[in-house]
């Protein structure tokens, strides 16, 4: 099967499918305010997480120069990693004093935390950062290792940071915020070395000094129970769960999530034994269909194969593809040959089976767009649109039973009504020469314009801007108009509105010309100087609307003038 580049719009993004791996999305990554289990991409679009779980010492491989920045091969796996749309990176800052790393794995003068960090360092790292940023990587930024406790693991009697560790936190704050692809986790493992109290400071602080608000995470040692609930300076929980099956890392996603109450995002950020090609496949289908990001232990990008850190990208792909972040887990509505279903019922639903075949779900009814997905290659299939009713519905798979598949279910509606017209329905004296405008429909990508003397109106022609000029129009005369909204599911009519043109400037007596006659009563309403406003029977002697009747609407009536049984013109005014 080909790999076709298929641009696809959801929603409000646009998302490059099917082959077109590594391609980052603009934008900073956010917390989904209606959301809060899922980040998003400020300004639009689901962000969704896959990758490697290590090298946690990634800025600490190489060689030590002389200045404390390191001859390594970090480049070498950022440009691996970039383009095969895995989008994370695990790595700590401070490995030092107790963590996993040497002596020298801090970002201090000298490696010693009395002298200052080190500029040197900060502007290697920075330069990695850019790198990644650039590529649409996340910067899994923890502060310290697991066992790392630098500034002692307890906080002083007042409370508050150590002015040391308060340095720390504020200057890798102000130094890296500025990066769109950014993640700060607390600690790895934190309750090896520090208190729930001190942890909570430490987020705290960040969440104090970072005024470009990214998403705050703390890892914990094990479990499924959340330490954090109810603390609003953490937005995701960083699970270690070290089971063997897709079925297992599925279960610990879903109870992690219950434990948030999906007020949190879940990061499966550690777990054992992932294994490679088809087996991690499915492990990181299950995590993600538990609604929770995946970031894989022993995944250190040098010796991953490239074909794992593409299934990552391919998850990735279809996430975002897939407003996953509307969607909360519905195992409860998967039927036949289906694991897992994501779902917002009665407008989204995701299905996934390691085995492809005959999925069914549990649906409300509807008409919905058909859209399968190969994890294994990116590839979509997209069957079109199909009605359904309420209850079990089955669909095939295009490829081999026993091939992963997951199926993409969107409702598709036609666009809604036109509204708001310009002029507004059923008003009199509109001038000759006007422009309709209306609010298009919601999902609507152009309309059908319909305007004339009969209703509703001859058509006009399809056209995406919200206004229409007709031209000049006769006086006196009632015209009907109608816009109908379009997508590609199907044409909303609108309601029919109308509107009656108002006189000719200086026909008096209504006949088509203007002559004597309207001249004649003309010179009875002009206004004499200190005059009150006009009265009813001469307003259509005051041809500029200042409630007078004076030389400048003369001016105006003489440029109207036509003589006798000689239309005048509709556009002299």
């Amino acid at each position: 099967m080909s790999r076709i580049c298929d641009t696809i719009l959801l929603g409000m993004i646009l998302v490059c499918t099917g082959g077109c791996l590594g391609q980052p999305v603009t934008g900073q990554i956010v917390v989904d305010p209606q959301h809060p289990a899922w980040f998003m991409y400020q300004g639009g679009g689901p962000f969704f997480m896959c990758g490697p779980g290590d090298p946690e010492g990634f800025l600490y491989r190489g060689t030590r120069n002389a200045n404390g920045s390191r001859s390594g091969d970090q480049m070498t796996l950022i440009q691996k990693l970039s383009g095969t749309g895995a989008n994370c990176i695990y790595l700590m800052a401070i490995r030092s004093h107790g963590g996993d790393g040497d002596a020298t794995q801090n970002p201090y003068v000298d490696s010693d935390l009395t002298k200052g960090l080190d500029d040197d360092i900060l502007n290697q790292w920075e330069t990695w950062f850019t790198a990644m940023d650039n590529s649409g990587i996340v910067i899994f930024f923890f502060l310290y290792d697991d066992s790392a406790s630098p500034f002692g693991n307890d906080l002083p009697a007042g409370g508050q940071l150590k002015p040391a560790e308060a340095t720390f936190v504020d200057a890798m704050v102000s130094r890296f915020k500025h990066h769109r692809h950014l993640i700060w986790c607390v600690a790895e493992e934190y309750g090896e070395a520090l208190t729930p109290a001190h942890a909570a400071k430490v987020a705290e602080r960040i969440h104090q000094q970072d005024d470009r608000h990214h998403p705050v995470a703390i890892h914990q040692n094990s479990g499924t129970s959340f330490d954090f609930n109810g603390n609003p300076n953490f937005q995701q929980f960083a699970v270690q769960w070290n089971v063997s099956t897709a079925e297992e890392l599925h279960a610990g996603a879903l109870a992690a999530r219950a434990d948030v109450g999906g007020l949190v995002n879940i990061n499966m950020s550690e777990f054992a034994g992932a294994d490679t090609g088809a087996t991690l496949r499915r492990k990181l289908w299950a995590i993600a269909l538990g609604s929770a990001y995946a970031m894989v232990l022993d995944m250190d990008i040098a010796s991953t194969p490239l074909a794992d850190l593409q299934d990552c990208g391919r998850l990735v792909a279809f996430m975002q593809a897939a407003r996953c972040n509307e969607t909360v887990p519905h195992d409860e509505l998967a039927r036949e040959a289906t694991d897992y279903v994501l779902a917002d019922p009665g407008s989204v639903y995701i299905a996934y089976s390691d085995t492809g075949g005959r999925l069914a779900v549990l649906m409300t009814a509807g008409r919905y767009r058909v859209r399968w997905y190969d994890p294994a290659s990116g590839n979509w299939t997209d069957q079109g649109v199909r009605a359904v009713s309420d209850g079990a519905q089955t669909f095939a798979s295009p490829w081999d039973d026993g091939i992963e598949a997951a199926v993409y279910l969107e409702r598709v509606l036609p666009p809604g009504p036109a509204s708001d017209p310009v002029p507004p329905n059923g008003a009199t004296s509109v001038g000759v020469q006007p422009v309709l405008s209306w609010t298009a429909g919601a999902e609507s990508t152009s309309q059908a314009v319909y305007f004339g003397t009969v209703s509703p109106g001859s058509s006009q022609g399809s056209q995406e801007a919200a206004s229409y000029t007709p031209g000049t129009l006769h006086p006196r005369t009632t015209y009907f108009w109608r816009i109908d909204e379009v997508n590609v599911f199907g044409t909303t009519i609108g309601p029919v509105w109308s509107f009656t043109t108002r006189l000719l400037p200086g026909d008096a007596d209504d006949d088509g010309d203007v002559d004597q006659e309207d001249f004649g009563r003309f010179q009875q309403c002009l206004s004499p100087p200190g005059a009150l406003p006009i009265e009813p029977q001469c307003a259509f002697a005051n041809l500029n609307g200042d409630e007078l009747v004076d030389q400048a609407d003369l001016a105006a009536f003489v440029a109207c003038f036509s003589g006798a049984d000689v239309p005048a013109d509709p556009g002299c005014h």
